[in-house]
């Protein structure tokens, strides 16, 4: 069975390296190429590890470099970076290291609402003379239930902040926690955080009419997709003063809406947020299980 890891960095995990008792492996470093070599790798790889970093789309024209692969296992949270659609149609087996980020990226992303919120100096602009504000009390809203937004509330409870949520599937409503329509969900919060993955159906996920429906100074992180948000309207909130900071984990490492807008109440880190040693070990350890389980007839996270 050959395994193929694919990474940036220049040391192999050892969870990664242990697969060896189980198969063959072969390691793919830095970024993608279509160097014969790697194609040759990619042809005869039976269960490929693929890291978007270094890939940076799987796209048809990728999957069809791949002649013998059984499973293909997605080493993040965010998956469409991928054409899952069209590697099943080739029936390959696909699977993702879901929720093993889920506590840092919460983390990074009340560390962007508490920039935000207590305007500290050095990362965001225009702070001199705003008036700050305090979570305890106020609402938190959540679109996007799952791993992250879980994680999410949990901190806001230890806030002393109501939550609200929206989901594809609704849950039983908790102390403090409950299900609100996606305008309800707007109207109330105070403090709103992206959870939601892009799709066809996300992508300007909040636009101008949403928006509008923010209610006065509140805040906006989001550490998901940039494209969830429309950039025009969302600049000219920030711009009136009707939202009170945008907080972004950005996907685009040369985002232009970031760089033309530097003056406002914005606080923005690049694909940050996931990057912490445990949630790196996370989807290492995570990632050779799922092999282990799939080579045993009995994988784990079938997306």
């Amino acid at each position: 069975m050959l395994i193929t890891f694919t990474t940036t960095q220049p040391n192999i995990p050892l969870k990664i390296k242990d697969l060896e008792r189980i198969g063959k492996l072969e390691v793919l470093k830095g970024v993608y190429n279509k160097s014969a070599k790697t194609k040759d790798i990619l042809s005869r790889t039976e269960i490929l590890l693929a890291n978007p970093k270094y890939f940076g789309v799987i796209d048809r024209k990728v999957i069809s470099l791949f002649k013998n692969l059984k499973y293909l296992f997605l080493m993040s949270s965010g998956f469409d970076w991928v054409d899952i659609d069209y590697a099943k149609s080739r029936n390959i087996i696909v699977g993702g290291a879901r929720g093993t980020t889920s506590i840092s990226v919460a983390e990074h992303a009340w560390a962007l609402a508490l920039t935000l919120a207590k305007s500290l100096q050095n990362v965001t602009t225009n702070s001199a003379g705003v008036i700050n504000t305090q979570i305890h009390g106020k609402t938190v809203g959540i679109f996007g239930y799952g791993y992250v937004g879980k994680a999410i509330a949990n901190i806001a409870q230890g806030f002393g902040a109501e939550v609200c949520y929206t989901s594809s599937h609704r849950l039983k409503d908790l102390r403090n926690r409950r299900f609100l329509n996606k305008d309800e969900l707007l109207r109330k919060s105070d403090i709103i955080f992206l959870c939601l993955p892009l799709t066809k159906d996300t992508r300007n996920y909040l636009s101008s009419g949403e928006i509008e429906l923010l209610k006065k100074n509140a805040i906006l992180i989001n550490t998901a997709r940039e494209d969830l948000v429309e950039n025009k309207p969302l600049f000219k909130a920030l711009k009136t003063g009707r939202l009170f900071g945008y907080g972004i984990d950005t996907d685009k490492r040369n985002s232009t809406f970031l760089k033309k807008n530097r003056q406002l109440r914005i606080v923005s880190t690049f694909h940050a947020a996931y990057r912490t040693a445990e949630a790196l070990e996370a989807i290492y350890s995570d990632t050779a299980k799922d092999v282990e389980a799939f080579i045993k007839g009995k994988p784990l996270s079938i997306l």
